[in-house]
């Protein structure tokens, strides 16, 4: 099955298929219109050719925040996204406030993706670019559904590739820089409406957004727990730090030192004997690393083990 990239309906399709476990390929992907129409006070019966600083502020904001979200892209999924592609080209319609641009830029990303989950991680910024939610709720929608999806899979390798998006689509929920590229631009209109003006995205008349929902778009800061890993490996020990509290070892390989604080005195001087010996010797590691960053934060030795 073929399936093409023209709509955010097709982006939407494109999910369902990689939830259902259906077999397709891309097939055409063109730039997707975006349309942000602003109605009622200063709106209604607006002229076109005349640009104001609201027009004007909000077409930079538009501008800026797309190269940041698409900068972020390229770092965090090693793709080149060319310049002109991040160019957005506005054109204003009659009637009330309608800014049309293409965002050729975020089609440009699917054809590079190399695997399902890193591309619908991508469908999910592209969605939450055009969402009336904050990029935070948005993302929490497609987690739940990917996560359903998963409790529902029979098949071994489909539940494999649903664990991998999973975790990918997390991983985009805690880039703080993408949410803000995402959030910012519509945060800063509803900011400049006033009461009887509302905004809406690519013609979505059920989602009209007010000033009333500006907070909807704060950063949300991600909060992600430690993780923890027990290893077993040998170590060469270049310290011992005979003063700390909390008996700290210095192993070849790790940037921060290993408390053995929790070890028996005579494991601890086995360790030391073998280190003063330039002998390796096999231990047992509790690992922390910051759920968001993956840098180690603290080893814990838990045990030595006799070779």
């Amino acid at each position: 099955m073929t399936l093409d990239i023209k709509t955010l309906k097709d982006i939407q399709r494109v999910q369902e298929a990689i939830l259902n476990n259906e077999e397709f390929v891309l097939g055409k992907i063109e730039p997707i219109n975006f349309k942000l129409k602003l109605d009622g006070g200063r709106f209604k019966d607006y002229n076109p050719k005349f640009i104001d600083k609201f027009v004007a502020k909000t077409i930079l904001s538009q501008q800026a925040n797309y190269e940041k979200t698409l900068k972020e892209i390229e770092k965090q999924y090693n793709v080149k996204i060319s310049d002109e592609a991040k160019l957005l080209k506005f054109k204003l319609e009659k009637g009330s406030l309608d800014l049309l641009t293409d965002l050729l830029g975020l089609m440009e990303v699917f054809k590079e993706m190399q695997s399902i989950h890193q591309l619908y991680a991508v469908l999910g910024i592209a969605g939450g670019w055009f969402s009336y939610m904050g990029f935070s709720k948005y993302l929490d929608t497609q987690i739940k559904k990917t996560e359903i999806a998963l409790n529902e899979a029979k098949d071994t390798t489909h539940k494999e590739v649903l664990l991998k998006t999973v975790e990918a689509i997390k991983e985009v929920s805690t880039n703080v820089m993408i949410q803000k590229s995402i959030n910012n631009p519509k945060q800063e209109i509803l900011k400049m409406l006033k009461d009887d003006e509302v905004l809406t995205i690519n013609d979505d008349i059920q989602h009209k957004i007010t000033n009333d929902d500006v907070n909807e778009f704060d950063v949300t800061l991600p909060v992600v727990e430690d993780i923890e890993e027990e290893i077993e490996d040998t170590y060469s020990i270049s310290t011992y730090y005979f003063k700390s509290k909390e008996k700290y070892f210095k192993l070849n390989g790790l940037t921060v030192n290993a408390n053995s604080i929790t070890m028996p005195a005579k494991k601890r001087m086995k360790i030391i004997t073998k280190a003063e010996a330039q002998q390796p010797v096999k231990l047992k590691l509790k690992i922390i690393k910051d759920g968001i960053t993956k840098k180690v934060k603290s080893v814990y030795i838990i045990d030595y083990i006799e070779n």
